[in-house]
């Protein structure tokens, strides 16, 4: 007796467009699998003692699942049956093959990974599911990742992710001019404007040059440059200023200019979202005929989220 086996599958999700990979009461799915069997190039008719286990591996000899021996009625050569395979048991499995034993004779190893990839998909409460695992019907927040919760058993969304920042949340401004210092009251040397869409910490950089020109032996000059949102007034002990300069400086030969670069920062705290300005100021601290100039000047603002933790200069 030579028996072949003609074989189709039906392997779609009863969750998602009407399948037939269904769930059961249990943590099992049931795959529906119809085959044909022939015999002697005649379709078979009857009962035969068939089998049907699963491999990872089409050369592997001992299966991770077992049907059992079963009687199935076969019609006109056909043959449809119900295997409950427990998904644990295959989930994390890339490959599979569906051997088929008639009468204690293995006739063929199927491909069946599409199964692994529905079970995927599906899980016993027909919730959504990720690596086999329940999400939670929490409602999410915009920007929020999963995160498992071991105490749950399942994804929820993490509560703690810094909120998405809407608005520009950074702002940037540079000049290529050479800006004179004069003496007296601060005078802006660049602004910048930044949208924030919540309380939170403002951090402020500038950058630059000084030029100090028209230099005379044993000269000392200097300037105090500050980050201050208010136009005008005096430098203010309690704000973040800075002074650039020297003090009996000898002129070289043929020299009477010196270059310094400075860079200075601030943390300004807000309450309330808003759009604000911030400038960088400086003002002549030394006088005398020295010129003073500040040549390329940037600053940057960027938004931080009070959620992120407090700012500390």
């Amino acid at each position: 007796m030579k028996i072949k086996i003609a074989f189709t599958t039906l392997l779609t999700l009863c969750i998602m467009h009407k399948v037939s990979l269904c769930q059961t009461p249990t943590s099992a799915d049931v795959i529906t699998y119809q085959g044909r069997l022939v015999e002697n190039g005649s379709p078979v008719e009857g009962s035969r003692n068939m089998s049907f286990k699963l491999y990872p591996d089409l050369a592997l000899n001992i299966p991770i699942w077992d049907s059992g021996q079963m009687s199935v009625s076969v019609i006109a050569g056909i043959f449809n049956v119900e295997l409950a395979i427990d998904k644990a048991q295959i989930y994390s499995l890339n490959d599979l093959y569906l051997g088929i034993e008639v009468d204690n004779i293995e006739i063929q190893r199927a491909h069946m990974s599409s199964v692994v990839y529905a079970m995927r998909s599906s899980n016993s409460d027909n919730t959504l599911a990720l690596q086999g695992n329940p999400i939670s019907d929490q409602a999410p927040n915009d920007n929020d990742a999963l995160k498992w919760n071991a105490a749950t058993k399942q994804w929820e969304p993490d509560k703690t992710t810094a909120p998405t920042v809407v608005g520009s949340g950074l702002s940037y401004n540079q000049l290529d001019d050479l800006i004179g210092v004069e003496k007296g009251n601060l005078q802006d040397i660049i602004t910048t404007e930044i949208d924030i869409p919540a309380a939170g910490f403002i951090l402020v950089q500038a950058h630059g040059q000084v030029k100090f020109s028209n230099l005379s032996s044993n000269t000392s000059a200097s300037i105090a440059v500050q980050i201050d949102e208010t136009k005008g007034g005096k430098i203010e002990a309690n704000k973040m200023w800075q002074n650039i300069g020297f003090e009996n400086y000898s002129v070289q030969a043929g020299s009477n200019t010196v270059w310094l670069s400075f860079s200075i920062q601030r943390v300004i705290e807000k309450n309330a979202p808003g759009q604000y300005e911030i400038r960088l100021e400086a003002q002549d601290s030394s006088g005398g005929r020295t010129v003073k100039e500040i040549y390329h000047p940037t600053i940057s603002a960027v938004y931080i989220p009070t959620a992120l933790g407090k700012v500390v200069q």
